[in-house]
């Protein structure tokens, strides 16, 4: 049975993806990507506030994909207590189109290899 979580994870994708579609469909989509932190500062924190106990990897882009910088605070910090449908479209949109992102996620559009475990 999906929980509520997955269930707002599974709409802010599909908001995404709409809005990415809508601006400029050469942008890499969320949906057939690699995620990957700016900086270990970066995925300390991401780590520290979703995936508790996670491993950290020091990683190299592979070739020249497509890379875009995305703010994935905007879909994860201070979200409003209003109904998703009242915020998704906007902030979906805002994603795409933000130049300076409060935190900053590498949306991929190809592979990483794995240079190392970053030890705490």
């Amino acid at each position: 049975m999906p929980t509520p979580d997955s269930i707002a994870l599974l709409l802010w994708e599909v908001a995404l993806e709409s809005a990415r579609m809508s601006l400029d469909q050469q942008l890499p989509s969320r949906l057939d990507c690699v995620f990957a932190s700016p900086d270990v500062a970066a995925a300390r924190r991401f780590r520290d506030a979703y995936r508790p106990g996670g491993i950290i990897y020091e990683t190299d882009i592979v070739g020249s994909p497509a890379i875009f910088v995305g703010d994935s605070a905007l879909i994860s910090n201070g979200i409003p207590a209003h109904p998703y449908a009242d915020i998704m479209s906007a902030r979906a949109r805002q994603y795409w189109l933000t130049t300076t992102p409060e935190e900053p996620e590498l949306v991929v559009a190809g592979s990483l290899q794995v240079l190392a475990a970053v030890h705490d």
